[in-house]
């Protein structure tokens, strides 16, 4: 559960995407791709929410423990 990507961030894979949309935002640096990130984070960021309350009821303190140790997105930015 805390390997490899994961012991750096709890969602490895949304933040992959998060980083392929800013990639796309600074190469094509227009009103819609800002908003597509901005749009992006906000989403994947309310699913996060969800996922991670998910976790909390059904692993307890041993999530409560990793998440407190690992960035949500970034390492060491989102702990709980």
């Amino acid at each position: 559960m805390s390997g490899g990507l994961y012991r750096l961030s709890r969602h490895p894979i949304y933040l992959g995407l998060l980083m392929a949309l800013a990639g796309y935002a600074v190469m094509m640096p227009t009103a819609l791709s800002l908003l597509l990130l901005v749009a992006a984070y906000w989403g994947l960021r309310s699913q996060t929410r969800i996922e991670e309350a998910y976790m909390l009821r059904a692993y307890g303190e041993p999530y409560r423990d990793y998440a407190r140790r690992v960035g949500c997105f970034l390492p060491w930015v989102g702990k709980l």
